[in-house]
């Protein structure tokens, strides 16, 4: 089947399912495997034959730093209890809708569906070598501002699959300190527009801009689609893309203010 989604990230959702699965089975079975979907997508499930998950407690395994009390296989460590709750962030950035089926003592199903795509990619003769191709983002300097850290890592894991050089903040302050350690300023500034303790992303990026000395290419993550916002930022000089991001528009948006 051929699906339309970010590789990378669609990778880092189903290895995550394989090392929960991996991690929580003892002496069971783990399968992966895909179904088609009456609405045109594709749905990459993984099943295991674990512990299983209590039903009322499938949403918890999704908040940060949040762990069941299941026993785990020998030798094999918990975890940190982030990487669902990264799974939740990245899979709601690529629009692709994550499900959960378990029942205790029999087991689990994590899924995770994606669109179908309509074409299948050219196969190249043999003959031919492919031209390699070119990152023009490879070796940019981006700092990342979100008071979310599940949304911090699910966006490292985007930008350093892009070959880009990640900084990561939680708050402007943490920001403000991390560029006073840095040999040069970023390139780009990525910030969430609604932070902590009523901190507005639009300030923040201000505020690392006076410490740098000049006005760094900035663009506003948000939810937020009312023409308030948006006049906001045009008047902070700063870009807005609204969640969820598309990766491929995220790229085109750094691309046009890096290149």
């Amino acid at each position: 089947a051929v699906v339309r989604s970010d590789m990378r990230l669609l990778r880092r959702i189903v290895q995550n399912f394989l090392s929960n699965a991996l991690r929580y089975v003892q002496g069971g079975r783990v399968v992966v495997g895909c179904r088609r979907t009456g609405d045109g997508g594709i749905r990459i499930e993984v099943w295991d034959n674990g512990p299983g998950i209590p039903r009322d407690k499938i949403a918890e395994i999704f908040q940060e730093f949040r762990r069941l009390d299941t026993p785990v296989t020998k030798g094999r460590d918990r975890g940190m209890g982030l990487g669902l709750a990264i799974v939740d962030r990245v899979a709601r950035m690529l629009d692709h809708p994550i499900t959960v089926r378990s029942e205790p003592g029999k087991g689990s199903v994590f899924a995770v569906t994606v669109p179908r795509g309509t074409e299948r990619r050219a196969v190249r003769p043999a003959s031919i070598a492919a031209r390699p191709m070119t990152n023009r983002l490879a070796g940019t300097s981006v700092l990342v501002l979100d008071n979310e850290p599940a949304v911090v890592a699910g966006m490292e894991a985007l930008l350093r699959g892009w070959a880009c050089d990640v900084v990561s903040a939680t708050s402007g302050d943490e920001a403000l300190a991390l560029l006073s350690g840095m040999p040069q300023p970023p390139d780009l500034l990525i910030a969430d527009y609604h932070l902590d303790d009523g901190a507005l992303g639009v300030n923040e990026v201000a505020r690392l801009r006076a410490a740098c000395g000049r006005i760094l290419p900035a663009v506003i993550v948000t939810a937020n689609r009312t023409p308030e916002l948006a006049d906001e930022a045009k008047a902070a000089g700063c870009l807005v893309l609204n969640k969820p991001v598309k990766p491929a528009q995220l790229r085109a948006v750094m691309s046009g203010l890096v290149g």
